[in-house]
């Protein structure tokens, strides 16, 4: 070797220079191929315990966070039992209770855990028992009510059982919530309601109770109680000369007088329709608080 010759030659001493550069180099490989191994391994298992298989290995529980860390770890064990902080309860609604992972289902977290209703067949509507939980014991009508068992019991009408005993409107009877407007087929007028509305002038109805069927009471000739010389003049005449208007000066005893509407502390006031009277084309003059009705066209209190 160079180490031991005296005068070496230079060309030789070259080739056992790079000889022994390659025998270093070669050592200095295998032991890094080694040193990388065992670091690949180590991060093999730290990547299982985040997604476990990623790597080709099975978890290793001593790399796996403890409960708490990174939700529900399944894969190291981790379960609604020994970690619930992070594997909540599943209540999968099956009616079964289910108090092993992965469902730990209770009673205070799953209806599928409540007990089954109490029926001990004593013969007795005991507390807890009813009509449908326990039909053996609780009977209708002395223990509750009969109503939805499908049967129109006695006590029972289309208007307090209607699941038993049908809807009222179509049989044939004006039950009591029933007009002849909701329903035509079982009201009738004049002995169930009133005909106003019905689009024929009946006997009985006039232009001042229903105009909406017998018209409009301006025009038929008659000064009727609400119509005046301003509003139905071709009813009422023209209005005497020298009356006055609305908020003029009036004196109600000796004149000068209103045209229309009441002299009240010495001031024409608005003239308006009383309340019941025909306000068919003047909607908007029935007295304060009142309406004209759609139907009966007639003033009505709001």
């Amino acid at each position: 070797m160079i180490f031991f010759r005296k005068n070496p030659n230079k060309s030789q001493t070259a080739i056992e220079y790079l000889l022994l550069l390659g025998v270093v180099t070669l050592i200095v490989w295998v032991n890094f191929k080694s040193i990388l191994k065992d670091t690949g391994t180590v991060a093999n298992r730290y990547y299982n315990k985040v997604a476990p298989g990623i790597m080709g290995e099975p978890p290793d529980i001593q790399f796996c966070p403890v409960c708490g860390a990174n939700g529900c770890e399944t894969a190291c064990g981790e379960n609604c039992s020994n970690c619930p902080g992070d594997c909540p309860p599943i209540c999968d609604g099956n009616l079964t209770c289910d108090p092993n992972p992965p469902n730990c289902e209770t009673l205070a977290n799953c209806p599928d855990c409540q007990p089954p209703p109490v029926c001990n067949n004593n013969g007795t509507c005991d507390p807890g028992e009813n009509c449908n939980t326990c039909p053996q014991d609780c009977h209708c009508p002395q223990d509750c009510s009969c109503c939805g068992n499908g049967v129109c019991d006695n006590g029972e009408t289309c208007v307090t059982c209607p699941a038993d005993c049908g809807a009222c409107c179509g049989n044939g009877v004006c039950d009591n919530g029933e007009t002849c407007q909701s329903c035509s087929q079982d009201c009738h007028c004049p002995q169930d309601c009133s005909c106003c509305g019905n689009g024929v002038c009946d006997n009985g109805e006039t232009c001042v109770t229903c105009p909406g069927d017998c018209g409009d009471c301006c025009g038929n000739g008659t000064c009727n109680g609400w119509e005046n010389c301003l509003v139905c003049p071709s009813d009422c005449g023209a209005c005497p000369p020298g009356c006055r208007l609305t908020s003029q000066s009036c004196d109600g005893s000796f004149g000068p007088f209103c045209c229309a509407g009441a002299c009240v502390s010495h001031v024409c006031q608005p003239f308006c329709i009383p309340r019941g009277n025909d306000c068919s084309g003047h909607g908007d003059e029935c007295c304060s608080g009142h309406h004209c009705d759609p139907l009966s066209y007639t003033c009505r209190p709001d």
